[in-house]
Parts: C-alpha cells; structure tokens; sequence
C-alpha cells in the first residue's frame, strides 16, 4: 500500500496519510522532492507501507517526542527532584535553590514568610497503625497541600548565569514528617489567612480512617523591619536561622496543644490560632 513521508530538519521520517499530505501540499508549495510548508522545507518521499507499518511508525515519533519534552522538563527544573511519595520538592535538592530564593527576594525588597509545619503525632500513627497508613497519610497530605499552592512562576538565578522558573509558593518535604513552605511577595496576615486555611482541611482529611493535625510556625521577613543582614557570604547562616525561627515557633504550636499556629516575632512565640 503507497504512503506518503516527509523528512523534517532532524532527519526524521514521519509518515502521512494520503489526506494528510494532500492537506500539507494544499497549504504549502513544492520544488523537486522538497516541501516548502509553515516556513520549513521537508524532504517528500513516497513508499509502501501497510497500515500496522503506519502505526509502528507514528508510535514511535510519539514516543521520540515524549522522551524529548521529558529532557527537556529536566533541564527546566535544574535537577530538582521531587519525593515519590508526597510529590513536593526534596529538601537535598531544593535547599540550594531555596537560598537563592531568598537572597533574590532579600536584595529585591520582596516580603516572604517562612513556614514550618509538622502532622502531630506522627510517630504514634506509625506506631500502631503501621508504615502503609503513616504513608497513606502523608500522600493525603502532599495532596492537600499542593492544591493550595499558588503557580504563578518567577524567574530566579541559579549558580551565576543559569536561569530557573519557579512558584511563587515552594513546598518541601523537610524531614520524615516535616514540610517547609516558602510564601514570596505576601504579607504576614495573608500568611496566617493561608496557613490557617490549610491547616483546618487537614482537619477534615482523615486519611486511612485516622483523624489527623498539623502543628505550624511562622516568621515573617520584611527588609525595612528586620535587623538580619542578608548576604551571598552569610547566606547559609541566614537561611538556618530564618529555618530555626518558624521551626521555634512551630514547636511552640506543639507545647500550647498541637493543631495550632504559632508566628515568632522579636524572638517570641505567639499563638494565633482562635480558641474554640
């Protein structure tokens, strides 16, 4: 059975249906064996092939190009990884870009809250109900989280001269049980307002028939009203203490009753969470 192909710039051979080529010769023109069509010249060749030939063909350029947009993903995200499990970002992979996160929102007068979070009692969930619901649990949760997270990207630098799309919201798996959030171009009540709201619908989650909180801390950073000297030299020092900060305030969350949210300010902790 005759078919028609073209060989595009990459020396592919794509094959078409007879509608498809008249469809192509309909819209473009030709010189010899070559197509002129949509600014671009392809090579126009006819041999027989029978229809499960075809579709060999056309399942292997789909596959081609799957395996190029997958490469090329990689690259976007600088080798970021995320965890198989919750699908938020890897704390080894992402602390690196976090810094830089931070520094580029610092030298730009950005505000940006810094939030820890920890699923109360986790250990005892393991413990006597097994690994399989502690992870059903955190699954449900990364689900949970990442519904609520904002996707409008920013570009920010990356080891010098290398360029990296990001949110506007990170979300990193900081330990076993721990997540870190990284909130930029917000101020300190929308962060309450957004913490708040994530932490009452995991109230409601109760993933694997368990009911299941979360203990929250956070710190608020404003240039013009904070002392902290933020530089390229000191920047590993900053983030651990910017870290240390919600961190602190988390764990004040955890010794006021757990399912709460706490905001460190001027190195104390206040709850924020309204009674019930």
């Amino acid at each position: 059975m005759s078919r028609c192909c073209i060989i595009d710039e990459n020396n592919k051979m794509i094959p078409l249906s007879e509608q498809e080529m008249k469809n192509i010769l309909k819209n473009g023109t030709t010189s010899n064996d070559i197509i002129h069509w949509n600014d671009k010249s392809y090579e126009y060749i006819e041999l027989s092939f029978d229809e499960d030939s075809i579709r060999i063909l056309k399942d292997i350029t789909k596959l081609e190009n799957l395996m190029k947009q997958n490469e090329e993903l990689k690259r976007e995200n600088h080798g970021l990884k995320k965890d198989n499990l919750t699908k938020l970002y890897r704390a080894d992979c992402a602390m690196k870009v976090v810094r830089e996160y931070i520094l580029n929102a610092y030298q730009n007068g950005i505000p940006f809250s810094i939030v820890m979070g920890d699923i109360d009692k986790f250990k005892s969930i393991n413990d006597n109900y097994g690994h399989e619901t502690g992870n059903i649990v955190l699954k449900s949760i990364g689900e949970c989280l990442l519904n609520n997270i904002r996707t409008t990207t920013s570009q920010i630098q990356v080891e010098k001269r290398k360029n990296i799309d990001f949110e506007k919201d990170i979300i990193i798996r900081y330990g076993g049980e721990e997540i870190l959030f990284l909130f930029k171009n917000i101020n300190l009540i929308h962060t309450i307002e957004r913490i708040e709201n994530i932490r009452k619908q995991i109230e409601t989650l109760n993933p694997g028939n368990i009911s299941v909180t979360m203990s929250f801390g956070i710190f608020y950073f404003e240039k013009q009203k904070n002392t902290l000297e933020i530089t390229e030299q000191n920047l590993y020092r900053s983030v651990s203490k910017l870290v240390h900060c919600a961190d602190k305030a988390m764990y004040h969350s955890k010794e006021n009753g757990r399912n709460l949210t706490s905001v460190y300010d001027n190195d104390k902790c206040y709850v924020i969470t309204k009674k019930r």
